[in-house]
This record gives structure tokens, sequence and C-alpha cells, in this order.
């Protein structure tokens, strides 16, 4: 509890910039939207809502909460290559019970959530938090990966050079984290750059076995979480199959953007934001943003779908 409150004093000690810069970030996102919103009003006019096929709405809410579900198990396995005796089961009900805090302001809080449960049944502070920090490594490269080979690879005849430099330099440092004593190594370096009033407690993390299951985790979900978008566009507009790499390619390059660009809990506004300049041109800005907006709403109603559903009194999962 003393850790927590330093590291919250901590925050609050940061340089004033950051909020300004959330803020500015914000108010340029929201301009954005607004201005396609405006300047395509009339296209917005003339999408009738009543035709919307709520089958294939639904398809792209049960898709997203298995690609949850998928995630849930990468976070797992990146635990067990820790050397955390966790089951499937226990990752995935902790995963889905606390990722829906992710859309209260500060974007940690499901991380919180996170390591409160696995202290529960013994498991380290600091194995938690590096296996956030695969995590979320992992879905960056993966998205990356997908979203430069299948978006731009797709929409030019071939990738220009310094976009064919940041794929190979992304596929690079995916590969050598496949490599638990290269990925160890960057661990002990942070480990002696990190500053501890207690050094000899610290507990020493380290991977025991490849992070492979890890990855294919994580590539399930982005691949899943891409269906779904697509689910999504099939709701409100024909959308040939061949279209599926380029819908996945974009949805993966937004989902970066939102991720590390500052502003609002889970991206909103810069998700959509990069989702009508990727593919606006292709569908349409007015059908984008309608798909974007009534997929953020299916996304949200499948993670509380799924939070509802581990948190029912059921029989005990077997945790260890």
């Amino acid at each position: 509890m003393q850790k927590l409150i330093k590291a919250g004093q901590s925050l609050t000690k940061a340089p004033a910039f950051k909020p300004l810069l959330k803020l500015a970030v914000m108010v340029i996102t929201l301009a954005f939207l607004a201005w396609t919103l405006l300047s395509r009003w009339s296209e917005l006019d003339e999408i009738d809502l009543t035709k919307i096929n709520i089958g294939w709405l639904l398809v792209s809410t049960g898709l997203t909460l298995l690609g949850h579900a998928c995630n849930g198990l990468a976070w797992g396995a990146a635990l067990r290559a820790l050397g955390a005796r966790v089951s499937g089961a226990w990752s995935v009900r902790v995963y889905l019970q606390t990722n829906i805090a992710k859309y209260t302001p500060g974007k940690v809080w499901h991380f919180y959530g996170r390591i409160l449960a696995g202290e529960k049944v013994g498991i380290g502070r600091g194995t938690i938090l590096v296996s956030v920090l695969i995590e979320s490594v992992q879905l960056a490269i993966i998205a990356s990966v997908l979203g430069f080979g299948l978006f731009l690879g797709g929409a030019q005849t071939n990738l220009g050079p310094l976009q064919g430099l940041a794929l190979v330099g992304v596929a690079v440092l995916g590969g050598l984290s496949l490599n638990p004593a290269v990925l160890n190594r960057g661990l002990g370096l942070l480990s002696k750059l990190r500053k501890s009033d207690e050094p000899s407690t610290r507990e020493p993390v380290a991977l025991r076995s490849s992070l492979l299951p890890a990855y294919l985790g994580t590539l399930a979900f982005v691949v899943i979480r891409g269906l779904g978008m697509y689910a999504g566009f099939l709701a409100f507009t024909p959308a040939p199959l061949a279209t599926f790499p380029g819908i996945l390619g974009a949805f993966s390059l937004a989902w970066v953007i939102g991720f590390v660009v500052p502003g609002p809990p889970a991206g909103i506004g810069v998700f959509e934001s990069a989702m009508v300049l990727l593919v606006g041109d292709r569908f349409g800005s007015a059908i984008v943003l309608t798909v974007v907006a009534v997929y953020r709403l299916t996304s949200t109603a499948a993670e509380a779908i799924g939070a509802l559903l581990v948190s029912l009194p059921v029989r005990r999962l077997k945790l260890r």
C-alpha cells in the first residue's frame, strides 16, 4: 500500500505540460470529428438506421467478447512464462472483470484491478506489472505489423522505404522478444535503471519460457476484433470479403494510434478519427463514422457482458 501511495504521489508531481498535451489532443480530435460530422451531415441524414442488420451487430458483439477472452488467455500465458502458476480460466475471468475499468479516466485502473487479483493468489506485483507490459508491447507489435502489412501494403502497390523499414523493425522487435534470454536482459536493464527504496526486497522477474503462446493469443485477439469491425460494416453496407484485409489493417493502425496518443480513456475520439482518415475515402466518411460509433457501443456492451458473465455466482474456477 505504501508503494501505491508513493506511485500516486509521483503521478501528482508530473510536469504540467502532460495534462495540457492531453487536453490539446482531445480538443483537436473532437474538433476534427465535429468538422467531419458537419461536412458530411447530409450523408449521415441519408443513412436509414431502421435498415441496420441487427444480426451482424450481434455477431460483432459476440466476436468482440471472444476476442477479449483470447486476450485474457494471452495474458495468462505471459504470466505462466514469468513463472506464475495460474490457469487460463483464472486469467480470462480476471481480465474480463477488470477490463471494463479502462473507460475510467487515467487508463490504469483495469491494470490495478489485475494487480489486486494477482496478489490474492500469491503473484508478486512485479510479475503482474511485467506481464501487463508484455501484453501492451505484444499488442502494439502485432497491430503495427498487421496495420503496415495489410492496410498500407494493400492501399499501395508496395510499401514506401520508411514504411517498409518500420514494418521490418517492428517485426524484428517482435521476433527478438520471443527469446527469453533477450527479453530477460532487457528486464534486467530496466530493473537496474529503476529507482527503489528497498532494492534488497525487490522481486526478481524473469521469463522461464517462450512468449509464443502469449503472442498467438494476442494475434487471435486482434484478428477476431478486426472480424468484429468487419461484421459492423456488414450491418450497414455491403462489404465484400476482399475488403476484410484492408479493414483489419485500418483497425489495427487506428488501435495503435489510439493506444499511443495521449487523450481520452480507451482512445475515444482518436480511434474514430483515425478510422475516418484511413478508410473514409473507400466507404464514405458518413458510413465509417456510423459504423465506428456503433462498434464502440457493441464493443463496450461485449465487455460489460463479459464482466457480468464471469461475475455470476457459479462453481469456483480452479485458480492454481
